[in-house]
């Protein structure tokens, strides 16, 4: 049994997949496992993910397009390993990450850590922006976990599952495992969540480690999907079931007001002025219809908004969501969109000429 299984789901990463799978074959903890899972690959992912053969402790799966979540399922079930992480087809990761985390584990005696990640916008392999994400050192236990949840929310610390490591017994025994419904995202944020609920210590650990590729296609298609819209409306009730059920609400308002604007609210908007299908009344009316739903009981219980101090720019989201001010909020959304985006143009242009 290796101590620890890897988990990378491939699907058309030719380009970047080398350097991936390398950063994990240069780790300085050897007694990995590593699953490499080709998702129906249509370039030359599945020639690559063969080349790695060689190496004894790469296994190689090769199946039908399913999906993110289909194909980390299959892994979860294949992996041999004490301890489960995962890794994008695209990204980095530095080569002390898993033995500085594993002795961390260990030293805790803890079933979750946690570490820092560099978040990377590229386009045409010109660096736009970065963010590096280093949480504040701590450890939690038991009922802690639970406590602290909307904090580590508002933190990023629960957006992703491959900025950890985890208990594969643990996983199992609870049944654990990502949610196939979701097909355009969340999946992670579901992921994590569900397994704070049996975690019994987590720690953080304030170091930055992985490096998380996002690659930003000035001609990406900007067609409407319903699908990415529902993704949000599932995400937010599960998670009110998960809050309610563990009696979470309380004196964490601000928080989830602040968590809700940002990982739902904005996402919502941001999706709808992608619509180019869309007329600018049919958007409307979705945010008019989406906000009538259930999901947003909580959300919309309290027309006071208490985000101004914490973020601004939430503040407004939240503010014209609550008073169904959509035309509104649409607006807002796509000039604040827009600015972001030239000064990414103009970032990119000054690494061009530089």
């Amino acid at each position: 049994m290796y101590e620890l299984s890897v988990i990378m789901p491939i699907y058309n990463a030719e380009k970047y997949l080398k350097n991936a799978v390398d950063s994990l074959l240069n780790q300085t903890f050897k007694n990995i496992e590593i699953i490499l899972i080709d998702d129906g690959s249509k370039d030359k992912s599945s020639l690559i993910c063969d080349e790695y053969t060689i190496y004894p402790n790469v296994k190689v799966v090769h199946k039908a397009n399913d999906g993110l979540c289909a194909a980390r399922n299959d892994g979860l079930k294949l992996a041999t390993g004490k301890y489960i992480t995962f890794m994008d087809n695209d990204d980095y990761i530095l080569p002390e990450t898993y033995e500085e985390n594993l002795k961390l584990l260990n030293e805790n005696q803890a079933d979750w850590v946690k570490f820092g990640k560099e978040e990377i916008l590229v386009s045409q392999e010109n660096v736009l922006a970065n963010k590096k994400t280093n949480f504040n050192k701590a450890v939690y236990i038991g009922d802690e976990i639970l406590h602290n949840l909307f904090s580590l929310k508002a933190e990023n610390a629960m957006t992703f599952v491959w900025d950890s490591i985890f208990n594969l017994e643990l996983i199992r025994k609870h049944n654990i495992h990502f949610d196939e419904r979701f097909k355009t995202g969340n999946e992670d944020i579901d992921f994590c969540e569900e397994y704070a609920l049996h975690c019994n210590k987590l720690v953080v650990n304030d170091k930055c480690y992985y490096k998380h590729y996002t690659r930003y296609g000035i001609s990406a298609s900007s067609k409407y999907s319903k699908d990415k819209i529902d993704s949000y409306i599932y995400l937010l009730n599960k998670e009110n079931k998960r809050y309610e059920e563990n009696d979470l609400f309380k004196g964490n308002e601000v928080l989830y007001e602040f968590i809700t604007a940002k990982q739902i609210i904005y996402n919502l908007c941001n999706k709808l002025n992608d619509a180019s299908d869309l007329s600018f009344d049919q958007k409307v009316n979705w945010l008019s219809e989406i906000s009538e739903s259930k999901e947003f009981g909580v959300f919309n219980s309290d027309c006071k908004s208490h985000l101004l101090n914490k973020s601004k720019k939430l503040y407004v989201y939240s503010s014209l969501f609550k008073k169904k001010k959509f035309g509104l909020l649409l607006k807002f959304d796509e000039k604040s969109r827009k600015m972001i985006l030239r000064i990414r143009n103009i970032k990119r242009k000054k690494v061009c000429y530089e």
